[in-house]
């Protein structure tokens, strides 16, 4: 039994139609060498077999708990109502497919025992076809304060593997919630707006998790992610450009470009976005 002085960290699975992976995931969170962890499930209506999964779950572990929502309510909202029901003195947000290595846990708050940070954030693994991969992506451990142009550049971090004080949730809130509904890339968002108030974050390059690499997006899906990604710089732009102007335009024209190869090789065409991309860049 882990002592009472010990911090409580709220592990928060949102889910939808996840009966194929969900229990493998939670495992992996039960499977934590630190055990002061509460375990919360939001499920957004489902209409497979996961809730009668978590309640067979759940009802073996006292540590998970399950809430299922009336209706579907769309991805940030859920992600928003699982996060709102954290206790834990750390929280993360875990997808209800990716796992998590045992150690992830212990040594993210040993990392916030050493150095005076907002957010602990680990490298990944790639799961694909019964195989691991490492990520491409390189970047260095340590503590980073300014990196903006990180976020636009890399995008380096994934929600999946962070571990963040209740502090920084709290500071983080906009309207009582922590991701914006406005947006369907809402972690995209809270990125950049980590970065723009100097949220301090660690980063370790040790892959500590396992993102679960799924089938080829569909086009509706390329579109709506280019859209939002993009929708997401547009608010934000009045502090990106004046935190990292260079890295800003580098990314509306790297969108540009991408815009033009889906269009090309995939025939996945958006003028509307292409002209609104362009309409940027010549005024920024």
């Amino acid at each position: 039994m882990m002592q009472a002085s010990q911090p409580l960290v709220s592990v928060c699975i949102p889910v939808y139609n996840g009966e194929k992976y969900i229990a493998e995931t939670i495992q992996s969170v039960l499977a934590q060498t630190y055990s002061k962890i509460e375990i919360l499930v939001q499920d957004n209506a489902s209409t497979d077999a996961t809730v009668s999964i978590l309640r067979e779950l759940a009802a073996n572990n006292s540590r998970i708990c399950i809430e299922r929502n009336g209706q579907n309510c769309g991805m940030s909202a859920n992600w928003n109502r699982v996060i709102n029901r954290a206790r834990g003195d750390y929280i993360m947000l875990l997808s209800a497919d990716d796992l998590l290595k045992e150690a992830f846990v212990a040594t993210c708050l040993e990392t916030f025992l050493q150095q005076d940070v907002d957010v602990v954030t680990t490298n990944h693994l790639y799961l694909s076809g019964g195989r691991l991969s490492r990520r491409k992506t390189s970047l260095a451990s340590g503590v980073r304060q300014d990196y903006c142009h990180l976020i636009l550049l890399l995008n380096p971090f994934s929600i999946n593997f962070t571990l963040f004080t209740r502090d920084v949730v709290n500071r983080m809130r906009i309207d009582g919630n922590l991701f914006s509904t406005a947006y369907y890339t809402c972690d995209y968002d809270l990125w950049i707006r980590l970065a723009l108030t100097n949220s301090k974050i660690s980063y370790m390059d040790k892959p500590l998790g396992v993102y679960r690499v799924h089938g080829e997006n569909l086009s509706r899906q390329v579109k709506r992610m280019s859209r939002q990604t993009f929708f997401v710089l547009l608010a934000n732009k009045i502090g990106l450009k004046s935190r990292c102007s260079v890295a800003y335009r580098f990314t509306l024209f790297r969108f540009v470009v991408r815009n033009l190869h889906n269009r090309f090789a995939k025939g996945i065409a958006d003028n509307r976005m292409l002209h609104a991309l362009l309409g940027e860049l010549v005024r920024t």
